[in-house]
């Protein structure tokens, strides 16, 4: 889903969030999820949340062309790759994809903030390890932002998570939100 919150100058920051479930605001409304509640922390910043749940990398590298060219962005949060280790889908696949998003936007002269996926620790050690250096190796090869895992410092805390385990509830949202904002204000202002 999409929204803008306001209208704003065409000279305005924008930041594009491509992202899954943990981004589209699972089983509750939009304006409870944590990038409108992000909108709030960052006025000055024009947001288009463009994450949808069940989002795969692939299904990003398809979209995201369009929503560069539609929207402009200066920037791009991307929360991917989710559902790529719930599918038990190859690291190596996952990298790849999420390369040439890095790519996309990159040629779209749009900064890309990368934010770190980790999975349930059911699928292996040796699986979610690989699977979560994909994000430190890409941060590293293209010098790029890395948000640590917003549901990991949340997801013990009672009432924080959703009766699936998974998604992070209403009341987590503020939490995110804030945690999101307090690492993005730093970056975006330094690269104005």
């Amino acid at each position: 889903m999409l929204w803008n919150v306001q209208t704003f100058a065409a000279t305005t920051t924008t930041l594009l969030i491509l992202g899954d479930s943990l981004s589209a605001g699972h089983r509750m409304n939009v304006s409870q999820s944590w990038p409108t509640l992000l909108q709030e922390k960052l006025p000055n910043v024009r947001i288009i949340n463009a994450s949808s749940s069940g989002e795969t990398s692939s299904g990003g590298v398809r979209r995201l062309p369009g929503l560069l060219a539609k929207y402009h962005p200066n920037w791009c949060f991307l929360e991917l790759g989710g559902n790529d280790g719930l599918q038990g889908l190859a690291p190596k696949f996952l990298k790849t994809q999420l390369t040439k998003m890095i790519q996309q936007a990159s040629q779209a002269q749009c900064h890309v903030i990368l934010s770190e996926i980790k999975i349930p620790p059911n699928y292996g050690k040796r699986y979610t390890e690989s699977f979560n250096q994909v994000y430190h190796q890409l941060a590293h090869q293209f010098k790029l932002p890395l948000m640590p895992f917003f549901v990991e410092p949340i997801y013990q805390q009672k009432g924080m998570m959703q009766a699936d385990g998974i998604h992070p509830s209403v009341k987590a949202q503020p939490v995110i939100a804030n945690e999101v904002a307090k690492f993005l204000k730093p970056i975006m202002a330094e690269r104005k």
